[in-house]
């Protein structure tokens, strides 16, 4: 049941706001017209009593979500909260000369967080240019969203010339690639945006590089339009460079469907060291894309000794089993004994949540490679690591009565028993019981793995799984 106004504290009060304010992406039901009339009021109206905001539909409240949010009134509790934040919220979309200067006199010292919305009009007018140039020094996190991809381009350009200094955040959103995709497509050619206080930077649909020695995150997601076989791809040389200058770089977020890029050199020479990650999460539409881009676009990283948690997600129509490429590229990469945990989710077809909604067919490989020291070790070390691999498979491809065709099960099992990484890494086995009849495939595990039968309940097949102590593992 929402929770009265009056009885939220006021902490959670200005979050609510903050997030249905400044949500990036914007959501579908929220009212746009309604919520930017209702922050003009706000900052001013010098006496409001109450203002409608969005009637929302809007039942639970989940800390560090926005979920279902619902802000029926602002009453002057609200608006006492929100001007005495140490951050100022501004749109710019639909706000009149007249309202951005009550805005900064409201604002006292105060940072900003800037939201530029494109939907009606190109980012770089004269009347944004004018508040931003004029409040630039203060501006905290700017997002920019909504952009047409015919605009994109001019986005660096914009943040140049207004020329950010304190900026911590940095959001950028446009609607797709923009046309003509690799074929028109020419490297950045400008230097690095000088971005120094930047530590967040996440860019959806264009790319452009920022020079700042205080990143911490970084994420670049490329989409493809159902409809265009057009390749889309990011800058690998440039992405290399940005790595490299980022020592303090803790979460990497890669979203791309290929990585080739014909027009620009590969990765520096010199190796990209990223020892500080904590998080790293690539994604790319094609498995048989890896061996030949991925790996020949970051042959240099050194990555994580530490505690790290890869996430890598292949969507491949055409072979959705094709291992081959990604156990090449663990080899070459020696994630093997880097990483803690690895898994690897391989989806067919479309989105999987869309595929599982509509019931279509979906085949989702999980691999889950980490290593254990042995208990009672004196000297612990790389070389006390226990490597493992789990290969579980999820599928209402071909199947009958809960069960797995088995020329498709036995094409997956195929594959990953012809992999030599599998072969010297796998030191345990548990085989489904309804993979047992195909026990013939396992004949190179025989002699050095111990290889057991467990049962498996429908639409699951745990096919190879090590046998493991840790519960956590289990």
């Amino acid at each position: 049941m929402a929770s009265p106004i009056h009885r939220l504290a006021d902490e959670t009060l200005h979050e609510i706001f903050t997030l249905v304010a400044a949500q990036w992406p914007p959501r579908p039901a929220l009212n746009i017209n309604a919520r930017d009339s209702a922050i003009r009021a706000l900052y001013t109206d010098p006496t409001p009593e109450e203002w409608e905001l969005v009637e929302f539909d809007v039942t639970h409240w989940e800390r560090g979500s926005l979920g279902f949010v619902c802000i029926g009134h602002l009453c002057r509790r609200f608006r006492h909260i929100l001007l005495a934040a140490t951050e100022l919220w501004a749109t710019i979309v639909g706000i009149f000369p007249e309202a951005t200067d009550a805005i900064v006199s409201r604002a006292g010292n105060r940072s900003f967080t800037v939201h530029l919305n494109d939907a009606s009009y190109r980012v770089d007018t004269h009347l944004v240019r004018e508040f931003v140039q004029g409040t630039a020094h203060r501006v905290h996190s700017l997002l920019i969203t909504d952009v047409r991809s015919t605009h994109a381009r001019a986005i660096p350009h914009f943040i140049r010339r207004c020329h950010f200094p304190h900026l911590v955040t940095l959001r950028v959103q446009a609607h797709e690639w923009w046309e003509g995709g690799c074929n028109d497509y020419q490297p950045p050619q400008e230097p690095p945006l000088p971005l120094p206080c930047l530590e967040i930077l996440y860019v959806k649909n264009t790319f452009f590089t920022v020079q700042s020695e205080k990143m911490s995150a970084i994420g670049f997601t490329v989409d493809k339009p159902a409809s265009d076989d057009t390749e889309w791809f990011l800058d690998p040389h440039g992405l290399s460079i940005m790595l490299a200058n980022s020592p303090h770089l803790t979460n990497l977020e890669l979203h791309t469907t290929t990585w080739r890029s014909p027009n620009s050199q590969l990765s520096p020479a010199a190796p990209i060291d990223l020892r500080s990650l904590n998080s790293v999460y690539l994604r790319t539409h094609s498995a048989s894309e890896m061996d030949g881009d991925l790996m020949s676009t970051f042959p240099n990283v050194v990555w994580p000794q530490a505690r790290v948690h890869l996430d890598m997600i292949f969507t491949d129509e055409d072979d959705f089993v094709s291992f081959q490429p990604l156990f090449q590229w663990l080899d070459k990469t020696e994630a093997l004994g880097d990483f803690d945990t690895l898994r690897i989710d391989t989806a067919h077809g479309d989105r999987l949540d869309e595929m599982e909604r509509s019931q279509g067919q979906v085949l989702v490989v999980s691999f889950l490679l980490y290593e254990r020291r042995e208990e009672n070790t004196p000297h612990p070390g790389l070389d006390d690591l226990m490597p493992k691999i789990v290969l579980r498979v999820r599928t209402n491809l071909g199947t009958e009565d809960g069960r797995m065709d088995p020329d498709v099960q036995n094409k997956i099992i195929t594959r990953f028993c012809e992999s030599s990484f599998v072969s010297q890494t796998v030191r345990s086995l548990e085989v489904a019981e309804d993979v047992e009849e195909f026990r013939s495939e396992l004949g190179p595990f025989q002699s050095d793995v111990r290889v057991s039968v467990v049962p498996v309940a429908s639409h699951v097949s745990a096919m190879f799984s090590p046998v493991v102590a840790d519960p956590a593992f289990a």
